[in-house]
């Protein structure tokens, strides 16, 4: 309930602060024409700049997962992917994602992305090493967190660039955030209820600690 609240305030917030930007670009440009020679379509070319930069940045990070990760598939740690699959028919997405397996160097995380229309889930080793040790539920919640995100439609490009100015508003986008992480735990919860102990203590205090 909390994600959608924060959602809809923050895209009312950011909907107000992209129509008052427009509105002062349109003013101040007709003004600074008048005085000086000016072009208003280069603040659209930055918007542009900013979109293409974004596109880069997850083209860089694609080749970098099919150039150093292990992909994980029906013949490469087939018991992971049975989950993956399960899990996605599950919650019924049009398709199962991507999953990669990425040497973390310690890190304890997992994230879910998307490029091109395809939706990935990359796991870092250390996390998965962890959670087979304290059994199989353990890994089937964390992917099924990661799934979540996937599910709620959290890394579309359009909502990001839609409720950025959020960021504006003190403690707003952080609140929207850890919500959206509240919501893909429940879900993780719903497929996974007994390895969600296991997985959330996994992540949130170390290997060692857990």
């Amino acid at each position: 309930k909390k994600e959608r609240r924060y959602f809809y305030i923050s895209l009312v917030v950011s909907v107000a602060w992209y129509y008052l930007l427009i509105s002062s670009i349109n003013v101040l440009g007709s003004v600074y024409t008048a005085i000086f020679p000016f072009d208003i379509k280069i603040f659209y070319s930055y918007a542009i700049s900013i979109v293409i930069f974004i596109l880069c940045s997850h083209i860089i990070l694609i080749g970098h997962l099919r150039g150093n990760a292990i992909k994980i598939t029906k013949d490469q740690l087939p018991e992971v992917y049975r989950i993956l699959e399960n899990q996605s028919q599950v919650l019924e997405l049009s398709a199962t994602p991507t999953m990669y397996l990425l040497q973390g160097d310690g890190v304890l995380n997992a994230f879910a992305t998307r490029f091109l229309g395809t939706n990935y889930v990359i796991l870092y080793s250390d996390v998965l090493e962890i959670a087979f040790t304290e059994g199989v539920e353990a890994v089937e919640f964390i992917i099924a967190h990661e799934l979540g995100h996937i599910k709620r439609n959290h890394m579309s490009l359009l909502k990001k660039i839609l409720l950025f100015p959020s960021i504006l508003v003190p403690f707003l986008h952080y609140a929207y955030l850890r919500a959206c992480e509240y919501t893909c735990d429940n879900i993780g919860f719903a497929l996974s209820p007994e390895g969600a102990s296991k997985g959330l203590l996994i992540l949130a205090s170390g290997k060692s600690l857990y």
